[in-house]
């Protein structure tokens, strides 16, 4: 069964002032994605030399790692350890506060050829393998894979995925996809430039190019918009926005 949603508008009007982040505009120029987390720490991934830089909310460089391969940035929502999934090279690397290599993993030792993950928490992740058209849940302290759900859709051009409370929630096409894992009731979300999955709580959001959107009860509601962007993110204070060559935070009050 499929059910299409279509999107609720809705503008927050709980924000503080815009604050201007810094941060040199050529190097803005040629970021491919930007991240904040709690601490209001933001992190530029640039793919034209796979760096991942950190900066404070004063724009003062923070650290940096160059990668030889292009990787996807999982999140930054624990600075303490952040996860980066290089598809090229099968591999994940976790990162602690400064940018440093703390643990490497080949889950596809395990798992044959991995093309998205999801870091559920500090033991488990989640991982789509293409070839045996499987989800698969790993327990990356154990190296053992713990269970596996076939899916029968179609595994090109997804940009992201999560899992929670029993459904798979993926990104493809400009929807947003939510599926079962035990009845495999489909449900499809038309979400125009849809980028990447967030889950705060038990919250799950759907971001875009410019906007921030909430899934609840079934329906989307945008919570954050700015038209003008090129990039948003969300941290759990607020959300980030990158216009022109310019950054701006936007504080919840």
């Amino acid at each position: 069964m499929r059910t299409i949603i279509f999107i609720i508008s809705f503008w927050v009007t709980n924000l503080s002032a815009q604050i201007f982040i810094p941060i040199d505009n050529q190097v803005l120029k040629s970021v491919q994605d930007i991240f904040i987390d709690d601490y209001e720490n933001i992190y530029l991934y640039q793919s034209n030399d796979f760096s991942f830089t950190k900066y404070n909310i004063q724009g003062q460089k923070q650290g940096r790692i160059m990668m030889v391969f292009p990787f996807k940035v999982q999140s930054v929502q624990n600075p303490f350890n952040i996860v980066l999934f290089s598809e090229n090279q099968q591999e994940i690397k976790m990162l602690d506060q400064n940018l440093n290599e703390i643990q490497s993993l080949k889950p596809s030792q395990s798992a044959s050829y991995i093309s998205h993950l999801y870091m559920e928490n500090l033991q488990l992740m989640w991982l789509l393998n293409p070839m045996s058209k499987t989800l698969l849940q790993y327990n990356f302290r154990e190296n053992k894979l713990l269970n596996s759900f076939i899916l029968d859709i179609d595994f090109n051009d997804i940009k992201d995925f999560i899992v929670d409370n029993g459904f798979l929630y993926y990104l493809q096409n400009d929807h947003l996809i939510k599926i079962s894992l035990t009845s495999k009731k489909t449900q499809k979300m038309e979400v125009p430039f849809a980028r990447k999955l967030r889950r705060e709580g038990n919250s799950i959001f759907v971001i875009t190019n410019t906007s921030v959107i909430e899934l609840k009860e079934d329906k989307l509601k945008t919570v954050f918009s700015e038209p003008k962007a090129q990039i948003v993110e969300k941290n759990n204070n607020g959300y980030l926005a990158l216009i022109g060559d310019k950054l701006y935070l936007y504080e919840l009050f």
